[in-house]
């Protein structure tokens, strides 16, 4: 990491300027990245009956345009549990029927109840791909790079310089299991993690804070890794850190 840290300071200098500017190229790079594992197959393309996870994700996003809230997580006439039934928890819900809604806008046959089932159109997918990338850029790098600011923060008394944060961000947004779940395979894992590293950097502040500040920042951080655990199940993993944590 020394060389890449030097390479950095090269680049963009030590300066604030000189690191936004690294910054916003660390995040171009991210999503070109990310574009070009995009541009090849999803997961289960052209396989019936399933069509894997990708079908997984547009079909909650018909379900919950098309029906009434409380029949999204029960089996009737027009939601086959079988086939791919909403089973992660709410908030997820709530964000395929955000972008079900915009998908009503853009492709509406991409959520067309019953007729979309294995859809597979070139704006479709676009709208898909761009989906998960809006997530990742709105929540994941935001909620990342706070996180690691965080961590550096207490690092006291000599903290590392800034290029020592951009390259951290760098190995971050790079991490091939990020990129290769959401943008190959197909997943939105991005906005379970974001929240879980936002709930991490505000624990981490919290332990620096003294008094009301410090315990608003404890309760912030519990609140986002609640709302990880209300996005998908899997954040519970991350569950002993916090809990140990509140707990001392």
């Amino acid at each position: 990491t020394n060389v890449l840290e030097d390479a950095y300071v090269c680049l963009f200098g030590d300066t604030p300027r000189g690191h936004a500017l690294g910054l916003l190229a660390i995040a171009s790079l991210a999503v070109a990245v990310r574009q070009a594992i995009a541009a090849h197959p999803h997961s289960g393309m052209g396989k019936p009956p399933m069509f894997g996870d990708y079908e997984a994700q547009r079909h909650w996003m018909e379900v919950t345009v098309n029906l009434p809230m409380k029949d999204w997580y029960r089996s009737t006439p027009d939601n086959d549990l079988l086939y791919w039934g909403l089973d992660y928890p709410p908030l997820t819900a709530y964000v395929s029927w955000g972008f079900g809604k915009m998908a009503e806008m853009y492709e509406p046959s991409l959520v067309e109840l019953h007729a979309s089932r294995g859809h597979e159109s070139a704006r479709g997918k676009m709208f898909m791909r761009a989906s998960v990338l809006l997530c990742d850029v709105l929540l994941f790098f935001p909620s990342s790079l706070y996180c690691i600011n965080a961590f550096y923060d207490a690092m006291t008394p000599a903290r590392p310089p800034r290029s020592s944060r951009a390259v951290a961000w760098l190995f971050l947004l790079l991490h091939p299991a990020f990129i290769l779940i959401d943008h190959g395979h197909f997943q939105y894992n991005c906005v379970a993690h974001a929240l879980a590293l936002l709930g991490a950097g505000l624990c981490m502040r919290a332990g620096r804070g003294a008094g009301g500040g410090g315990r608003l920042h404890e309760l912030a951080g519990a609140a986002s890794f609640c709302l990880a655990l209300l996005f998908k199940q899997m954040s519970l993993y991350y569950a002993l850190p916090f809990f140990f944590f509140l707990l001392g």
